[in-house]
Order: C-alpha cells, then structure tokens, then sequence
C-alpha cells in the first residue's frame, strides 16, 4: 500500500512536471505581395508559427484597415496610404511570447 501511494505521488509530480514545461513559441508569416496599391489588401498567413495559443498583427501605418478574425493566424490588412510599412506578428503561448516582422510597399 504504501509502497503504490509512493508510487502515485511520484506519477502525481511528473506530470505536474511536464504540464508546465512548454515549447517556446516560433513567430512565423508570410505575405501574398509585397508590394501593393493604395487601396488594396494584403493577407498575412501565420499557419507556419509553431506552439501558438494566440496571433495579433500590428502595422506602423495609421491608416491601415484590419479584417481578419481575432486571435487567427490569417489577416487581411488594407493600406489606404502609400509607403513603406512594417507588418508585426506577436505570438504567444502562455507567457512566453515570440514576435517577427515583414515589410511592405504601397505606391
């Protein structure tokens, strides 16, 4: 008997172990142009992060128009300005966070 709870503890505290040690998150994307016109979008695809719970992109462009869902790896972002902007994808995974960046032009 004691011998099995002994047994049951150790099980217990593995487990426990194992639980809270999770992979570090990989912030990964692509864009479908990197160079578009005023006007139009751009889609962000994530799917190639790897141990992600949540997804946010941000821009630098104060005029850009978010329609993707929340917390998906797919955005579609629209630039109604012309420059050179950067796009931001922040991953997270509890509390450990990744982030990556892709720049793009809008003439």
């Amino acid at each position: 008997m004691i011998k099995q709870l002994k047994t049951l503890v150790l099980a217990t505290t593995v487990g426990v172990s194992v639980v809270s040690c999770s992979k570090e998150p990989t912030a990964c994307f692509t864009l479908d142009s990197e160079t578009i016109n005023v006007g139009e979008s751009v889609v962000c695809d994530g799917s190639c992060s790897e141990n992600v719970q949540q997804w946010k992109y941000t821009c630098d462009s104060d005029d850009a128009v978010y329609s993707g869902g929340i917390n998906e790896p797919y955005e579609t972002i629209t630039f109604n300005a012309a420059g050179t902007f950067t796009i931001t994808l922040e991953v997270e995974n509890g509390n450990k966070l990744g982030e990556t960046t892709r720049t793009i032009t809008v003439q």
